[in-house]
């Protein structure tokens, strides 16, 4: 599979061999440290230049906490500057222009509601943290990841890291995202199941009535009331009835097929058809 260039961790020592440098030019930088001024030392392969602490990140307002954390972590790791000044051999670098470029060409060029792939790099609360190339980050509320709600986010994505998105808004610099949209309407998801047939899903709820069991990030489906399962268990259930007017399944739980414990909280997100990603933006 081909390398996605717009992430930095996908970069490799021989990406720098195409390093041209020049006042205005991108260039792949490799972070050797990081001084006391949290300044970055930059190994450009020919060269050494520097990024100061200001030039490391684009955040709104000052923020000069968030900015020391991001000079930190990218110690040892490869990144795209661009070369604002040489002077006296000196190398003068930035890595904010470098995202103030990409974030103008998802603005301007991509526009809203078109479909860019994306990396979960973080989760607070109820938003989680979506890096859309070239280290800019995208926010995206819970709500917008799917239409079902989940019950512990932090286990339902671990190990998610590729995901695509859409951007909804690009108010100033920040960036909203959603992916819901991506996962498929009622008529899409439910060519997916058969009437008289049996799945596995997860239990999401339980309820006095019955069981809610999720089939899908965009589906959960109401089994008959069943006293031994728990929220998280994986459950083979079999489809009793579909109803296309009101858009509702009925299920009954044949059995355990995994505890909360011992599950794999993973999310498999599968798209809907092949979705078209906009990446015609060119750094070299």
């Amino acid at each position: 599979m081909a390398r996605n260039l717009i992430f930095e961790d996908n970069l490799i020592l021989e990406d720098m061999v195409r390093n041209k440098i020049e006042v205005g030019s991108t260039v792949v930088g490799f972070v050797e440290n990081c001084n006391s001024d949290m300044t970055c030392m930059v190994d450009l392969s020919d060269c050494k230049g520097s990024c100061v602490i200001g030039e490391i990140e684009l955040v709104l307002g000052n923020k000069k906490e968030v900015k020391r954390v991001s000079a930190l972590s990218r110690v040892g790791k490869f990144s795209y500057f661009k070369v604002i000044e040489i002077a006296n051999g000196e190398v003068v670098l930035s890595r904010k222009e470098v995202q103030k470029e990409y974030l103008d060409f998802v603005k301007n060029r991509v526009g809203l509601y078109r479909v860019i792939d994306g990396r979960l790099v973080n989760m607070r609360g109820n938003d989680l943290f979506v890096d859309i190339g070239y280290g800019v980050i995208g926010i995206m509320g819970i709500d917008k990841m799917a239409e079902v709600k989940f019950n512990s986010p932090e286990l339902e994505f671990n190990g998610l890291k590729e995901l695509k998105v859409i951007v909804t808004s690009h108010d100033n610099n920040k960036i909203g995202l959603s992916h819901k949209e991506l996962l498929g309407n009622w008529e899409q998801i439910i060519n997916q199941f058969q009437k008289g047939s049996a799945y596995i899903g997860v239990v999401s709820a339980v309820a006095p009535f019955g069981t809610f069991v999720k089939l899908h990030p965009n589906l959960i489906a109401l089994a008959d009331k069943n006293t031994v399962a728990e929220v998280g268990d994986a459950v083979s259930v079999f489809i009793k009835d579909i109803d296309h007017k009101s858009h509702r399944i009925k299920l009954r739980i044949v059995s355990i097929a995994k505890r909360n414990s011992e599950r794999d909280h993973s999310v498999s997100f599968k798209y809907i058809d092949d979705i078209e990603v906009t990446s015609d933006w060119k750094m070299y």
